[in-house]
């Protein structure tokens, strides 16, 4: 019947807890978790007073640090370490609420550790985001981006909406205090794309606040009130009397920056007495020290002073609290009453002494004796059968790790046989490819050996025109060796591992306008019209050197590939079935058939197909594109009609809109 009662409990647990990430007006009841620690086992308790950690986190700050002391000893005396990273990080959360900032700091670093540890990248990536808030606090902001965008990677694998939004908000936080205005502005337009996912109308609220704090630092007051009353609009809707108190202290803000000081005045108090319902220190603060400045203006000194003195009166209170908490806690914990703990265990055992005493009288010598001659046989008797199941144990033990030991042989044996077989097939290839680059670079080297020997040799007898040509071809075959070598040179970094993937948010727009300007003199010597349609903010989250490089690749191709007066397209649109950017590079050349087009992409096939003015290639261009691109998230492929053309398409994980 109890093992019932505890699983109804746990079950119970589960309900109550949904509520744990909702803002302080959301309903929960703290009564019925703290009504179910009475029969709940140590494990769910554990569970139960993380929970009330973190409701308590913004009503009751001291409260909630007891209650995740609390699930600390708990972890401890049953050995469920796993659950700390999470622990640590909602007692840093309070810690940071109290501006504790070196405590939070040091249990976020202990979370990120702990997380590390049990290899959790939920926690990790929560701990990531909370030390990026703390460096944020102390404007190490570079620092706190990576930690950002470290979370960011996790939640993006993860598919973790909420996380993902969290992030971009974070950023446009970071940005904001960096003055960088439109990298805000980007970061929450992403953060609203992911929040609208799983309709946190809340979170859209906080963030149209920030978007109002980037107009309002470029002294655009009214787009910036204009965004605050977005987000009061959504509280008054939901009810959310914590952020109508918010937007209400940020309506005071603008009407007194317009000079309307009796309208900022209401809305201060307005603000006032939703905050002294809610008990927020912090917010109460702010509106004393907003509404003493208010009055000053006005010359009501005697108000003025009279809100001053509850500013102080506050500040002072806090400051009080935290220093004595320390004798309370002492208290509560008796430490100050161990020396009546320990006379009271002694009366007791005083007490058993002297009824053991009164009984022993009662039996008689026989009896003893007796009772001696049982207990020696029992344990006899005992030990004989503890040796036998010890020794029980020891075999069944022994032949697990036996029959384990074997397993694990068998199974290393089969993945070694398999990556033998996969390093072979790899190495066959990769010779294949070898030689075949081997064959393709002697080719314009031997063009460059003959050209310079023809100029060293017959210099006296060849015309200017002459010598200019061959100059020209040397020329020519120096930069399809210096292409050539480019390509393996980013193909070799990639295998061995030494060519980092730093994925971060990109305009496409940027990199093909930088790539179309490279290459147009080599478009214009043939003729070609280069053309680009991407428009600008085609935003993707990538590595922006080897998207550059796939590119880069793609129109040097389209342009050896076309004819004189022919062109070659660039352009990108957004594909919302499938929620990412397409990129499309398409020329008017000479097109591929449909077996030319299967052996593209592949490392031990030599395709031979020379150029409108007999360029050569290699294929490693292409193949670097589509190891390029699949790192990146996306797929290469081409469609192909011969004698009209080639379209090369990829596509590009997106972050927004």
């Amino acid at each position: 019947m109890k093992h019932l009662t505890a699983y109804i409990n746990l079950f119970l647990l589960l309900l109550l807890a949904s509520p744990l990430k909702a803002d302080n007006n959301s309903t929960f009841n703290t009564d019925s978790l703290i009504l179910l620690l009475a029969e709940s086992p140590d494990s769910a308790k554990i569970k139960i007073y993380k929970d009330l950690c973190w409701q308590y986190r913004n009503i009751n700050p001291h409260q909630a640090i007891e209650f995740g002391n609390r699930a600390k000893l708990l972890i401890e005396a049953t050995r469920q370490y796993a659950e700390l990273p999470a622990l640590l990080n909602i007692i840093g959360v309070v810690k940071r609420n109290q501006n504790l900032v070196g405590e939070a700091f040091s249990y976020f670093k202990a979370a990120h550790r702990s997380a590390y540890y049990f290899d959790n990248e939920t926690e990790i990536a929560y701990s990531c985001n909370n030390i990026a808030d703390i460096l944020t606090r102390v404007n190490q902001n570079e620092m706190a981006l990576k930690y950002v965008f470290d979370a960011l990677i996790i939640f993006y694998k993860k598919n973790d909406n909420n996380g993902i939004a969290y992030c971009f908000t974070q950023a446009a936080r970071i940005f904001l205090q960096q003055k960088q205005y439109n990298k805000v502005r980007i970061a929450c337009q992403n953060a609203i794309f992911f929040r609208k996912k799983f309709d946190d109308q809340k979170g859209i609220s906080s963030i149209y606040n920030i978007l109002a704090e980037s107009y309002w630092a470029e002294n655009d007051k009214d787009l910036a009130f204009s965004f605050f009353k977005k987000a009061y609009d959504i509280r008054v809707e939901l009810n959310d009397e914590a952020g109508i108190a918010e937007s209400k202290i940020y309506f005071g803000k603008y009407f007194a920056a317009i000079s309307n000081v009796s309208t900022s005045i209401q809305h201060y108090k307005e603000a006032l007495t939703l905050t002294q319902k809610l008990g927020s220190q912090q917010y109460l603060l702010k509106i004393y020290i907003a509404l003493t400045d208010l009055y000053k203006t006005q010359l009501d000194f005697e108000t003025a002073l009279n809100y001053m003195e509850k500013y102080n009166d506050l500040r002072d209170s806090l400051i009080l609290i935290e220093e004595n908490l320390k004798v309370e806690d002492l208290k509560k914990y008796g430490v100050m009453n161990e020396s009546a703990q320990i006379d009271n265990l002694l009366n007791n055992l005083n007490v058993d002494y002297r009824i053991e005493t009164e009984r022993t009288k009662q039996y008689n010598i026989f009896i003893l004796w007796g009772i001696s001659v049982l207990l020696s046989f029992a344990v006899f008797l005992g030990w004989v059968i503890n040796r036998k199941l010890k020794d029980n144990r020891r075999l069944e033990h022994q032949n697990k790790e036996i029959r384990q030991q074997e397993f694990e042989n068998l199974t290393q044996r089969d993945m070694l046989q398999q990556q033998k077989t996969q390093l072979e097939e790899l190495n066959l290839s990769k010779d294949k490819f070898f030689s075949i680059i081997a064959h393709d670079l002697k080719n314009p080297f031997n063009a460059l050996i003959g050209f310079t020997d023809m100029l060293i040799t017959e210099f006296d007898e060849l015309d200017n025109n002459e010598k200019i040509e061959l100059l020209h071809l040397t020329n020519k075959a120096s930069q399809d060796t210096f292409e050539l070598l480019e390509n393996l040179l980013q193909w070799s970094r990639k295998q061995t591992g030494s060519l980092k993937f730093q994925p971060e948010i990109v305009d496409i727009y940027t990199i093909v306008q930088k790539t179309v300007n490279l290459l147009q003199g080599n478009a214009s010597q043939k003729k070609i019209f280069l053309i680009s349609e991407v428009k600008q903010n085609s935003i993707a989250f990538c590595d922006a050197q080897m998207i550059n490089t796939v590119i880069r690749n793609l129109i040097t191709n389209a342009i050896k590939f076309t004819s004189e007066g022919g062109s070659v397209t660039i352009s990108c649109e957004f594909l919302a079935s499938i929620n990412k950017l397409q990129i499309e590079v398409k020329d008017t050349g000479v097109g591929m058939s449909e077996n030319d087009m299967k052996k593209l992409f592949k490392i031990d096939v030599k395709l031979t197909t020379t150029g409108t003015n007999n360029e050569t290639g290699t294929g490693l261009g292409l193949i670097l594109c589509k190891e390029f691109v699949e790192v990146n998230g996306g797929r290469i492929f081409v469609e192909s009609i011969m004698n009209e053309g080639s379209t090369f398409k990829f596509t590009l994980p997106v972050v927004g809109e």
